[in-house]
């Protein structure tokens, strides 16, 4: 059965470091590596004088062994070190990424509050256009009908601002539309 009973921490160190942390699972391979390389060539070096057969010269055969630990060693060296140069190589590309998708997120919400501004100063402007021109038409009434000659001006007062607050308003919406591109040409 795949259940434990009891607990083996160091079962479950061994399997966090292997699969949650690889680079420490690496440095922990390169390290133990370099420990065993180190262990055969202290066993060798002890056993020489025991040897039974005599191939040749005692320095060539430990020369040999030195040479073939030490590029073992060289060769777990360069791969950890290509290994760490690929992790760091996909960490700077995950940002990038992750720069890009905010920039692009960014742009986006840009665009949309940009949308929605030109929206709301065309409506605003309707609105306002709207009761504008209820003044000036009651405006218009009361320039035709029986006024003292000050009423009169201060009613002709009145029309010229009401045409001015109405340019006005017709400039904001026509900024809206070329916002929003709507403008005819």
């Amino acid at each position: 059965q795949c259940i434990r009973t009891t607990a083996a921490p160091h079962m479950e160190a061994y399997v966090v470091l292997m699969f949650f942390f690889p680079a420490a699972f690496r440095v922990w391979t390169f390290r133990c590596a370099l420990i065993i390389n180190f262990a055969l060539l202290c066993a060798a070096l002890v056993g020489l004088p025991f040897r039974t057969h005599v191939v040749g010269d005692v320095y060539s055969v430990v020369g040999l062994w030195t040479v073939s630990c030490g590029i073992g060693l060289l060769l777990s060296y360069l791969q950890e070190r290509l290994e760490r140069e690929q992790f760091l190589l996909h960490r700077r590309l995950d940002q990038q990424l992750i720069e890009m998708n905010n920039r692009k997120r960014n742009e986006q919400r840009a665009i949309e509050a940009r949308d929605a501004t030109g929206d709301f100063l065309a409506r605003m402007s309707h609105e306002i256009r709207t009761p504008l021109n209820g003044i000036s038409g009651l405006v218009d009434l009361l320039q035709h009908s029986q006024l003292s000659p000050e009423q009169l001006s201060l009613v002709a007062n009145l029309r010229a601002a009401s045409d001015h607050l109405m340019t006005i308003v017709n400039d904001v919406l026509d900024l809206a539309k070329i916002t929003a591109g709507q403008l005819p040409p």
